[in-house]
């Protein structure tokens, strides 16, 4: 099964439109392959009618669907462990020491694929801060832009292969257990994460300033003007003196225009911070 190009064309400008990502013209395998599931669903014989079908109806859940079949999910607990270990030793401790007349620590995983970068920093806070933050009110939000993805994340149910992706036996003792097919996060977890349905390319108005941005490994995917977009919403959500953590190949070279960022090292982790 193959697309023409003014059908793989149309596809790439539907991602690119509500997502903000990029796919590169070797692609085509991938529309065929994350598409197909779709066919079975929409009830359609090939993708060349499936797209027929985006083209002649309005704008609806169809496009988003399409769209969210073509990103990437990848993620796994404690993913990069040296960022969580420069988050532990260092970018929380200094939050804490800044937030300390305010008693508030406010976290966002802002593209939390099926939850488990905010299960992590929720494992990380209890695991080595409980004491400090007993008072505090601690706010951890995560987002995705897909329904279905934040759907999974609510339930907090991991496959045998996910909850041994990264995770320590001794936190996997601690804070999941067997159910099933599948293991199910604990409560305690549960209850520290509010999961939202966010689209980081339109305007973020509804969430609170933030100390600690997550937003790793999405920005990679995108070309300059949604990159731009993104780093305005983080700036106008990022407390003064707060930390942004991309993944390790990003940077706002050229898209930070303002200057409002500056580089902070901590060990093999770098942060951006608001000047």
């Amino acid at each position: 099964m193959s697309l023409t190009p003014h059908n793989f064309d149309y596809i790439r400008s539907l991602l690119h439109e509500r997502t903000g990502n990029l796919l590169d013209d070797c692609k085509e395998y991938l529309i065929v392959q994350r598409l197909d599931p779709l066919l079975r669903r929409e009830a359609v014989g090939t993708i060349d009618e499936l797209i027929t079908k985006l083209r002649t109806t309005p704008v609806c859940g169809l496009h988003d669907a399409v769209a969210q079949a073509l990103l990437t999910h990848e993620t796994s607990f404690f993913r990069d462990p040296h960022y969580f270990e420069q988050i532990r030793k260092n970018v929380i401790p200094r939050i804490i020491k800044l937030r300390r007349g305010q008693k508030s620590l406010r976290i966002w995983c802002a593209a939390c694929s099926s939850g488990q970068e905010p299960l992590s920093i929720a494992m990380l806070l209890r695991e080595h801060f409980s004491m400090q933050l007993r008072s505090w009110t601690v706010h951890l939000c995560a987002s995705d832009f897909s329904p279905q993805i934040i759907q999974r994340a609510r339930r907090g149910q991991y496959t045998d292969m996910e909850i041994n992706r990264g995770l320590p036996p001794e936190l996997k003792r601690q804070y999941f257990v067997r159910d099933g097919a599948h293991w199910q996060t604990d409560v305690r977890l549960q209850e520290m994460v509010e999961f939202r349905e966010i689209n980081l390319v339109h305007p973020v108005l509804e969430l609170p300033r933030m100390d600690l941005i997550l937003l790793r490994n999405v920005l990679i995917y995108m070309d300059q003007e949604p990159r731009q977009k993104i780093l305005s919403t983080i700036r106008n959500l990022l407390n003064p003196g707060g930390y942004l953590v991309l993944g390790g190949p990003e940077t706002t070279h050229k898209l930070d225009a303002s200057g409002s960022f500056r580089r902070i090292e901590f060990g093999c982790m770098s942060c951006l911070q608001i000047q």
